[in-house]
């Protein structure tokens, strides 16, 4: 089997190809494989990560045989991009959570879809956590040198709410039991002491239930969400209601082939 030859890096690397081959154990003179070429490029994407350099782009570019040696030399090209540096503002987000709510980290792209997809996961995990009426935006900068990427989220929380109802109304082909098996959105109790509620889930919640009633031929369903706060008097406390419009069953008349 041929061994790895000599490395070359091209581009705004930031390292040397002495620094490449040891951060990616890369070295010169171990067997070629494809396993270890992609291990290697995944050691320097994480190389780049850890250093907040999210955008970085790195690959081969160029292999060269030599058959006198038996070598096959490797062209590495890397721009490590600028420093992206995120952060919350008005809210406790450990960086764990950071990474796995906001998807530039896995990506390893920073764009408006990405970063919008990061504000919604940021809010819902808010709003489970109690927080149901939390706002989050972000605002992007960069230096004039494009260097440095600042995304950071700004967040109200408001008041923390416990939701303690869910009420259906309206439902008479399917029980209330049977509908309540395919909701997300759940009211307090001895598992949930807040109660689980998301507007995202709301949503998906109401969806699944107009699916429910499509695929038994009710197809002018229509279910509308309201939402109420300080339940009753009590401050604090949330009901999700469902007002479902079931109208008529389509049946089917006859069928001929």
């Amino acid at each position: 089997p041929a061994r790895i030859g000599g490395i070359t890096v091209a581009g705004d690397a930031g390292l040397s190809a002495d620094d490449l081959i040891r951060v990616a154990k890369f070295q010169p003179g171990k067997t070629v494989t494809g396993a270890r070429a992609t291990k290697a490029l995944q050691r320097l994407r994480k190389h780049y990560s850890k250093a907040k350099r999210l955008e970085a782009q790195i690959s081969i570019i160029d292999r060269t045989y030599h058959a006198d040696s038996n070598t096959l030399d490797y062209a590495f090209k890397i721009e490590q991009g600028p420093v992206v540096k995120v952060e919350v503002s008005g809210a406790s987000i450990s960086q764990s959570k950071l990474k796995k709510f906001v998807p530039i980290f896995e990506e390893h792209v920073v764009d408006d879809d990405l970063l919008n997809e990061g504000r919604r996961n940021l809010r819902d995990y808010l709003q489970s956590q109690g927080y149901f009426d939390a706002q989050v935006r972000y605002r992007r900068s960069s230096d004039s040198q494009q260097t440095r990427t600042d995304v950071v989220y700004t967040v109200k929380k408001g008041e923390k709410h416990d939701l303690a109802a869910v009420i259906i109304e309206g439902n008479h082909y399917f029980n209330t039991a049977l509908i309540r098996e395919r909701m997300q959105v759940e009211p307090q109790g001895w598992l949930l002491s807040h109660g689980r509620y998301s507007q995202e889930m709301l949503d998906q919640d109401v969806e699944n239930i107009k699916n429910l009633y499509r695929e038994n031929g009710f197809e002018q369903v229509e279910i509308k969400p309201q939402v109420q706060d300080d339940y009753r008097g009590h401050m604090g406390e949330m009901v999700v209601r469902l007002q479902i419009q079931e109208g008529q069953q389509t049946r089917v008349a006859s069928l001929k082939i």
